[in-house]
């Protein structure tokens, strides 16, 4: 009687899990489909609209010395990219709000890290919440599905989806420094770096290790979308004023080593 009565609960339970589990994957299929439409629908509405462009003003400093709290600036450029809004509205619109931070504070790549770099690989970051390759959260939820892959990884500078699985994106990024096209089909290309000031990117492959640590950091001190040519130019010589003052600071801090020898 007891074996009976164990047998009919595990069927029962055994079958409550299995009305779960579809009732989980009709409610994931529905808000793909959801998804798939809203993307379309993107599509549609930017038709004959340019692409935005949108920049990263990136920060490379070296391994803190003796008595230092962090390393000195080797490098500090503006990376201008252009988003493919005409392929993948959804994933294009997503990184263009995390880089103008219209959706909130929270949302918003300044301050954020590229926590992993790979020299002739890639440059990965886009981590708002945890800074090391753990975190991240997109403008719509935790996480949102592949638009599509109709883009490849077919050559250096094409900005990426990072991703820990099929649908899983959320604001974590890569930088292709080549052609990667084991990445095909499972990651979504959604832009491409169109100009760099700086020589930013060489110096990011030099901080970078076979193992992605990175020998020191590197920083999004600022980030924006270039809507017109005033707006190029108003965040460009915000960019020059900022590299002289972190030049002048870096001045100022070597003639002090030197009057302490």
């Amino acid at each position: 009687m007891k074996e009976q009565e164990e047998k009919e609960r595990y069927e029962q339970e055994f079958a409550e899990k299995g009305e779960r589990e579809e009732h989980d994957q009709k409610k994931l299929e529905a808000n793909r489909e959801k998804e798939r439409k809203e993307s379309q629908k993107a599509l549609e509405a930017r038709k004959g609209k340019p692409n935005p462009i949108v920049y990263l003003e990136v920060e490379v400093r070296g391994l803190p010395g003796y008595g230092e709290t962090e390393g000195r600036v080797e490098a500090c450029g503006r990376l201008e990219i252009e988003l493919f809004a005409d392929v993948v509205p959804r994933t294009a619109e997503n990184f263009r709000c995390l880089c103008t931070g219209e959706k909130g504070k929270r949302l918003n790549f300044k301050g954020s890290p590229f926590h992993r770099i790979i020299p002739g690989f890639m440059t990965q970051g886009g981590d708002i919440t945890h800074g090391d390759g753990t975190g991240g959260e997109s403008i719509y939820g935790p996480t949102f599905s592949d638009e599509n892959f109709a883009r490849l990884h077919a050559r250096a500078n094409l900005l990426s989806m990072a991703n820990s699985g099929a649908n899983t994106n959320n604001s974590q990024f890569f930088i292709l420094f080549g052609q990667a096209k084991h990445l095909d089909r499972k990651h979504v290309v959604f832009g491409e770096l169109v100009r760099e000031d700086g020589g930013v990117m060489k110096k990011l492959q030099a901080v970078g290790s076979e193992s992605g640590d990175v020998r020191g950091s590197v920083t999004i001190k600022d980030c924006g979308e270039i809507r017109n040519a005033q707006d190029e130019q108003r965040s460009r010589e915000r960019f020059r004023k900022s590299s002289r003052s972190r030049t002048s600071s870096r001045e100022r801090r070597k003639k002090q080593r030197n009057c302490y020898i």
